[in-house]
């Protein structure tokens, strides 16, 4: 389900709302698919609280459940690209995730193991520089634990691309079901703390790729509003709609985890007032802030599995009984306007900032320094082809630059459009303080207009089919699917997912989130 944030404030909501929607969540320990048993660890906040020494044995022991077999499958979760040795698991400092271990996706630097965003260009990619967000989340006392798997270039190479596939990585699988999909792209960091393999991970977002896999693998996912976190040194596909945020098991860990990364970066222009409007958001949660929001039903994205509207209706009772005012919402925005303008948007963008990255790296050892040479590069390997092409690469090549007036265009439409939409949802639902939906698929609008969201699955199947919603200016907006989110995207919204009652099953198949 997914849920729509316009004020920084509102985390408090969401905390509300993940409170009544997850009762009785996945615990650190259970059952999950044939063969595989979760690994005992606790809470974020519990974790930070303890004494913990990282060894080669404890390493080991996590390389073991990742890679280990499953009954009736030839492979194991994998989850990880890498995990830290040395220097790298030395005792942490003292703060507010002291000893806490943290996956990080692959597409964000680290100065002790390299960043492949899963491509084969970039598999010797080792600058040796943290990324702000990790340099910031080491002096909080975290422990970087090592980089998880993704969707190959976060999902952004073709539109037939496979969720959780990449080159460097193989396939990641959902842990409550090996035959189900992980969902994209930070696939390797959702299912790994769904897993227990650590209490939190990082991933990253352009439209869907945190709530998405976040909410197919029954975890939390918050994607915070574009320019709370910085986006120096990770892989970029869009300067307009990416961001890092947290992935964990409970929307206090989420906190907790974003209170550490959220800050400013004079590289990254965009964080220019993170600092000015930071708040300790667990210190701000709330579990009575529900009481008397109007929440919009978006009932226009109902219908698609009676399963799970069954879900959806038993959460909206949940939500009443917490005291929240349902208003029925019966229309929805243009999804297919708002996500032509954005695709403009994120070819163009995904040339010029996928170039500029590039040329930051150490040319001995990433020999593709432009897109061009990556397609290059791919076409004369058949591993990284063998699954589907790279057509939306291609399609970005063509692009004519940031000066081109069809992107100027494109962008002005991005923004007017989901502003629109949110202003549209907004006024029609008599000043909703949330709007709850049945599905967190493409988000084209939120994302466009920088508003947070959270998606939470339901407890039982959780159905990853592609659709459009349109964000409208809501306080929150729940939703009772997952896959990508094009409407927050493209505004910059937050979006965050929290888990569900029970294992949440993710159909076999592809997600597109990027």
């Amino acid at each position: 389900m997914t849920i729509t944030f316009t004020r920084a404030a509102r985390f408090a909501a969401m905390a509300a709302a993940g409170a009544v929607v997850l009762q009785g969540c996945a615990s650190s320990d259970g059952a999950g698919a044939e063969g595989w048993t979760f690994p005992q660890y606790d809470t974020v906040a519990r974790t930070a609280a303890g004494e913990h020494t990282y060894s080669p044995r404890w390493i080991a022991r996590i390389r073991e459940q990742d890679r280990r077999p499953f009954t009736g499958a030839p492979q194991g979760l994998n989850s990880l690209i890498t995990l830290a040795e040395g220097s790298g698991l030395a005792r942490p400092q003292a703060g507010r995730l002291s000893g806490v271990p943290i996956l990080l996706k692959d597409n964000i630097e680290t100065r002790d193991m390299p960043t492949t965003a899963g491509s084969l260009a970039l598999l010797n990619n080792a600058p040796g520089r943290d990324a702000p967000l990790v340099a910031r989340l080491r002096q909080a006392g975290a422990v970087i634990l090592g980089k998880t798997n993704l969707s190959e270039w976060a999902n952004i190479r073709s539109s037939n691309s496979v969720s959780g596939w990449s080159a460097v990585g193989g396939l990641t699988r959902n842990p409550h079901a090996l035959d189900r999909n992980t969902c994209g792209s930070s696939s390797g960091s959702g299912a790994a703390v769904a897993a227990g393999l650590a209490p939190a991970a990082i991933g990253t977002e352009t439209d869907g790729s945190i709530t998405c896999p976040a909410a197919i693998n029954g975890i939390v996912g918050f994607k915070p509003t574009v320019g709370m976190v910085s986006r120096t040194h990770i892989v970029p596909i869009s300067h307009s709609q990416d961001t890092a945020g947290p992935m964990t098991r409970s929307v206090e860990d989420a906190a907790m985890v974003l209170t550490a990364m959220a800050g400013s970066d004079p590289a990254d222009p965009a964080t220019a007032e993170a600092d000015a409007r930071k708040v300790d958001f667990q210190a701000a949660l709330d579990a009575g802030s529900l009481n008397g929001a109007r929440i919009g039903v978006a009932r226009f994205m109902a219908g698609y599995s009676p399963g799970t509207d069954r879900v959806f209706e038993q959460t909206l009772q949940a939500l009443r009984d917490a005291g929240a005012v349902l208003v029925e919402i019966e229309d929805g925005p243009d999804g297919g306007a708002i996500g032509e303008a954005e695709f403009t948007v994120l070819l163009t963008e995904l040339k010029a900032d996928l170039n500029a990255y590039l040329a930051s790296t150490d040319p001995a050892q990433v020999t593709t320094r432009t897109l061009a040479e990556v397609i290059a590069f791919n076409a004369a390997t058949p591993r990284e082809l063998g699954l589907f092409g790279q057509e939306t690469f291609i399609r970005a090549q063509a692009t004519k630059g940031l000066d081109d007036p069809e992107y100027i265009e494109a962008r002005a439409t991005s923004l007017r459009l989901g502003r629109c939409a949110a202003r549209r949802w907004r006024y029609s639902a008599r000043r909703l303080a949330t709007g709850i939906h049945t599905r967190s698929l493409p988000s084209t609008a939120s994302a466009r207009c920088c508003m947070p969201r959270a998606t939470s699955p339901p407890p039982n199947r959780c159905t990853a089919r592609r659709c459009r919603c349109g964000a409208r200016r809501s306080a929150i907006g729940i939703q009772a699917r997952s896959p990508p989110s094009t409407t927050s995207a493209c505004c910059c919204r937050r979006r965050a997912t929290s888990p569900p009652p029970s294992p949440c099953y993710a159909r076999s198949g592809r997600c597109t989130a990027r």
